[in-house]
């Protein structure tokens, strides 16, 4: 007999799916999530790979969750649980472990001895720190502790060389060791919405790193050694205090994405031509007076956000970005708008209001 997927929806009468259990004893995989349920069915006795209970009442978690030996997903977000026991540090084969918006305040200490896990979510609950113990997970490859109330990261968690995901956005983070740069596998980071007021040197160690959000923290500046990390394509500075980026940022020549509205820029180099990939650059909200003769060499733009500067004039090149879409340049000084900028064949939406100029080029 094949194995079977048996899936329960809101309002199902978790007894009756009970019963269904002794006729299919081949179930590998079992949902039952938003069905109002207050504790676990009895599934013990299956031979389940794949537990979905997320958006329940559940709160407490069963010794006999043990019994589930060939577990290897398990998920239990939005519930109501706070502790889990012992015995759950038994799932020897469990590889992902959901367990986002509960009611934890530690990072129970039975999951640091999963040794087979790669997945682990436990954002949104009220977690204040990270044992050390957190080295155990040698094979964690996505940890996910965002919403909390972390102050700090261990420094064991530089341990996890496997880690390619770390999500820790909206904690008070202060401060990220130089030891962070250990993590060399990590492809995606994630630390906006901290307290953090300046990056590691040893971040330019993190050669695989494709996106890098650490947008409304507290940065003034960056360190030179940004500009080792030649594999992003997305990175996010938003909301923050940054004054000037340095010249090695110029060598994040695979951008995509650049983010740096809402900080307090005056000048952008020359060198922006070396982000040939760029598609999406967001600049609005800052101190710009002026913009780099040769934007007009970023042939990917897209999308182009000036708003809220104090910009008073635009290169003609402006006109060369024959790809841009979406072009604004609300609330600046502008006196004068350039010819070009009318022969931009597919530019879809355009705002240049609140700004100085009285005519508009015959090319309009």
């Amino acid at each position: 007999t094949p194995p079977i997927q048996l899936v329960c929806y809101n309002d199902t009468d978790i007894k009756e799916v009970e019963k269904e259990f002794e006729k299919y004893k081949t179930i590998t995989s079992f949902t039952c999530y938003y069905s109002k349920l207050t504790e676990i069915p009895m599934i013990f006795d299956l031979n389940l790979t794949s537990l979905n209970l997320s958006g329940n009442y559940i709160n407490i978690i069963p010794d006999t969750i043990s019994q589930l030996k060939n577990l290897k997903e398990l998920y239990l977000s939005k519930n109501e649980i706070s502790v889990l026991p012992p015995s759950f540090s038994k799932l020897e084969k469990l590889e992902k472990l959901f367990l986002y918006s509960n009611q934890f305040i530690d990072i129970p200490d039975c999951i640091y001895d999963l040794q087979s896990l790669k997945y682990l979510y436990i954002g949104n609950n009220n977690i204040h720190s990270i044992s050390s113990r957190i080295s155990n997970l040698k094979n964690l490859e996505k940890l996910d502790v965002k919403f909390n109330n972390l102050t700090s990261l261990p420094f064991e968690l530089s341990k996890l060389t496997k880690l390619k995901v770390f999500t820790a956005n909206a904690n008070r983070i202060k401060v990220i060791g130089d030891e962070f740069g250990l993590l060399i596998n990590l492809e995606e980071l994630f630390l906006e919405n901290n307290e953090l007021k300046q990056l590691p040197n040893s971040i330019g160690h993190l050669k695989k790193l494709t996106s890098l959000f650490v947008n409304e923290n507290e940065l003034q500046e960056l360190p030179d050694s940004i500009g080792e990390l030649v594999n992003l394509t997305s990175i996010g500075l938003y909301h923050n205090h940054i004054t000037k980026l340095p010249n090695t940022f110029y060598n994040l020549i695979n951008l995509d994405e650049l983010l740096l509205y809402h900080n307090d820029l005056t000048e952008i180099s020359e060198s922006i031509v070396n982000f040939k990939q760029l598609t999406i650059l967001n600049i609005s909200f800052n101190a710009l007076k002026s913009l780099p003769e040769n934007i007009g060499c970023l042939e990917k733009l897209k999308d182009l956000n000036l708003q809220t500067n104090q910009i008073a004039s635009l290169p003609k090149q402006i006109g060369m970005l024959k790809n841009l879409l979406n072009l604004t340049l609300e609330n600046n000084c502008i006196t004068r708008i350039p010819s070009s900028l009318g022969y931009m064949k597919n530019l879809r939406y355009l705002n240049m209001c609140e700004n100085f100029f009285t005519k508009l080029p015959k090319s309009f």
